[in-house]
């Protein structure tokens, strides 16, 4: 299933930030990482909020949804009330990865919020499905004839991940 292969991704791309973040400063990164994510020391980019900069040490500020905007759909919602978005990659091959810090609502408000922002998605015929993801907690998958994408969550940080996938080249 498709769906599981995103989850996949976002396990290794958690992954992979968290390496980064644990690296020393100035030092290789443990893992591959984009051109221009920093760790260690780098100055983070003003305008990025400290919850922003403890969530995701050494990645917060890191890049644009105009960067992604050829993945992530024009449409795509604003996050939930309290949310921020935090970091933006584009993985290559037709992927993008959004992480957002959301102290102000729990898990399974922030995935109410995106099935109701993207109800017209459902109408459309895509699919939606909720399921336990990375550790148990909860995600959403949404699949649709050309790109689809999971929003996965982690209650005990305060944040959640989405990855997309286009599903044609």
């Amino acid at each position: 299933m498709i769906a599981r292969r995103i989850a996949a991704a976002l396990g290794a791309v958690v992954v992979a930030g968290v390496l980064a973040a644990c690296a020393p400063g100035g030092g290789p990164l443990p893992v591959d990482v984009p051109p221009g994510i920093g760790a260690g020391d780098d100055p983070v980019p003003a305008g990025v909020s400290a919850a922003c900069r403890d969530a995701f040490p050494g990645l917060a500020g890191t890049g644009d949804l105009t960067d992604v905007a050829h993945i992530v759909p024009a449409d795509w919602p604003s996050p939930p009330l309290g949310a921020e978005l935090c970091v933006v990659l584009d993985g290559g091959e037709g992927t993008a990865i959004l992480q957002y810090v959301s102290p102000k609502q729990d898990a399974y408000a922030v995935l109410d919020h995106y099935e109701v922002a993207l109800q017209d998605y459902r109408y459309e015929g895509w699919e939606f499905l909720r399921d336990e993801g990375i550790g148990g907690q909860p995600i959403l998958y949404v699949a649709g004839p050309e790109l689809e994408f999971a929003i996965q969550t982690d209650a005990g940080t305060a944040t959640y991940v989405v990855g997309f996938e286009l599903l044609t080249p």
